[in-house]
Parts: structure tokens; C-alpha cells; sequence
């Protein structure tokens, strides 16, 4: 009979803590993750803003094409072919797309 109480006691505190424990842990995982996730972002973040002053926001294709021939201008180089495509998505950001044919 006491076994039989014993049995029953455990098993009623067995099964609600075993759910609760598991639900525990799925919970930890997933905040590991976003820890794990964090430590690489802090990084990533820094390099963005050491350069974030050089990158102009809002700019379009024929900017960069125009910066391109500038920094073609100030070598002794020969610009024979360059020619830019729509942006494309890269990630998260938008991509300027250039085939640039040089010589010199």
C-alpha cells in the first residue's frame, strides 16, 4: 500500500515537472542562441560604424558611376568599357552592379 502512495506521489510530481523542465530548457536553447547571436553582432556593428561616414545614404547608380570615373581620373589609366546594371539585393542591402573594363 505505501509503495503504491509512493508511486502515485511521484508520479504526480514527475509529470508536471518533467513538462515544466522541458519547456525549461527549449526556453534556455533559444536564449543561447540569441546570446550566441549577439556576441556576433557587436562586432559586425563596430565595423559599420567606423565606416558608416563613407558610405552616402540615398545614392543611386549614376553616383557611384561618377565616382568610379573619378577615381579613374586620378591614375594613369584608360577607361575602355563600364557599364551599370539595376541594383540588386544583396542580403539585406542593395548592390550596385558595374562591369568596369580598364587599361593601363
Amino acid at each position: 500500500m505505501s509503495v503504491l502512495c509512493l508511486a502515485i506521489g511521484f508520479a504526480g510530481l514527475y509529470v508536471p515537472l518533467s513538462a515544466k523542465i522541458q519547456t525549461t530548457q527549449t526556453e534556455l536553447t533559444q536564449e543561447r542562441r540569441r546570446q550566441e547571436l549577439s556576441y556576433q553582432v557587436d562586432p559586425l556593428q563596430s565595423q559599420v560604424n567606423r565606416f558608416s561616414e563613407r558610405i552616402p545614404r540615398g545614392t543611386d547608380t549614376n553616383e557611384w558611376v561618377q565616382y568610379v570615373i573619378e577615381g579613374v581620373r586620378q591614375d594613369p589609366l584608360k577607361l575602355v568599357n563600364l557599364d551599370s546594371d539595376k541594383p540588386k539585393r544583396a542580403g539585406p542591402f542593395q548592390a550596385v552592379v558595374m562591369n568596369v573594363q580598364i587599361e593601363g
